[in-house]
């Protein structure tokens, strides 16, 4: 027993060093298998998202050393852009010069004014506002202020105050304000006739109106119709009337009563003259009568056709011009204290022959 146990001892020991020479093996085969994986690359976080392709490919120059894209060219438009018009300070028209640095006035014409650069027609009359033409016709303004609607008074109708109405056409005779379209019959100088109240621009196109004062004659502005020469009425006179023109006292010619006489006529009290005033401490004949005559004092307006204003003991009044010579106050030149003389006309440098006391 002992020597077979003697016998067996060479095989073991042969089979444990068979053993260990494959476990070196092993070891030494997986040694040489590890050296050939390479470790992973960690890189370290900045925050900026730029993968190593992108590094590496990334070789154009820093953005902020790039000159060559910069946009040198001169702005168009430095301060407007040429043509460009505007409405400037005062409403006036502006257009903008060929280099752009400025604006240069370019007003809109006569009748027109500034409108978002464009030059509009100024507005001839107010959208929904009316007047008379005459006695049968009525206009309207349209909507857009720059003309008007014709329209025909009918059903015997006439066109006073700016409507049709119904009642006697203004200038008409009359004997109660009920029977006058216009709404007012008036008696001035014994005669009466149908009118209507106005300002300065109420009355028809074929009536002016008249600014009385209230000196024994009417207290209201009322309209007048219109004449050259004559009147319709043969109890009516033409005569020069006190009237406004854009807020100016001017003078026109309407039909009054043919008692009122115009300026140069002899007077003797205002009633009598459609001016309103006669003058009675001017001049005087040989017995030393004053000699009243119709006129109006011309420091706050002109003096109608036929008279000046002349400046007189410091104070200015219309006088009546001469005719080759001749006063009108005197036609015959009898009375030698009636003279025509030439004297500066107020306001002007023009001088005019008229009647003064000598």
């Amino acid at each position: 027993m002992h020597l077979d146990r003697a016998r067996n001892r060479p095989a073991c020991g042969a089979a444990r060093r068979a053993l260990l020479t494959l476990l070196y093996l092993i070891v030494v085969s997986l040694l040489a298998a590890c050296s050939n994986v390479d470790a992973p690359i960690v890189e370290a976080d900045t925050g900026a998202d730029v993968s190593e392709s992108d590094a590496a490919d990334d070789t154009s120059p820093d953005a902020s050393n790039d000159t060559d894209d910069v946009d040198t060219a001169p702005d168009p438009c430095p301060v407007c852009c040429a043509g460009t018009a505007r409405c400037g300070v005062g409403g006036e028209r502006e257009v903008c010069n060929e280099s752009g640095t400025a604006y240069d006035p370019a007003p809109c014409e006569e009748g027109s004014s500034c409108s978002a650069g464009v030059c509009e027609p100024d507005p001839i009359c107010t959208p929904g506002e009316s007047r008379c033409v005459d006695a049968q016709t009525q206009l309207t303004c349209r909507a857009t202020g720059l003309a008007y609607r014709t329209d025909t008074c009918t059903g015997g109708q006439v066109c006073a105050g700016g409507e049709c109405r119904s009642g006697l056409a203004n200038g008409a005779a009359c004997s109660a304000d009920s029977e006058c379209a216009g709404g007012s019959c008036l008696t001035v100088g014994g005669t009466s006739y149908c009118t209507s109240t106005c300002q300065s621009d109420t009355c028809g196109d074929n009536e002016t109106c008249w600014n009385v004062d209230g000196i024994d004659h009417q207290q209201n502005p009322h309209c007048l119709e219109r004449c050259q020469v004559s009147c319709a009425r043969a109890d009516m006179r033409c005569v020069s009337v006190r009237t406004e023109v854009d807020g100016a006292i001017a003078w026109a010619s309407a039909c009054v009563p043919d008692s009122l006489k115009s300026i140069g006529a002899r007077c003797a009290s205002d009633s009598e003259c459609a001016s309103e005033t006669c003058r009675l401490d001017y001049f005087s004949d040989s017995s030393d009568n004053f000699i009243g005559y119709c006129t109006r004092s011309c420091e706050a307006g002109g003096c109608p056709e036929g008279s000046e204003c002349i400046g007189i003991g410091g104070e200015q009044w219309c006088q009546p011009r001469c005719s080759e010579g001749v006063c009108p106050l005197d036609p015959t030149g009898n009375n030698l204290r009636i003279i025509c003389a030439t004297r500066q006309i107020v306001g002007t440098i023009e001088n005019a022959s008229v009647c003064l006391d000598s």
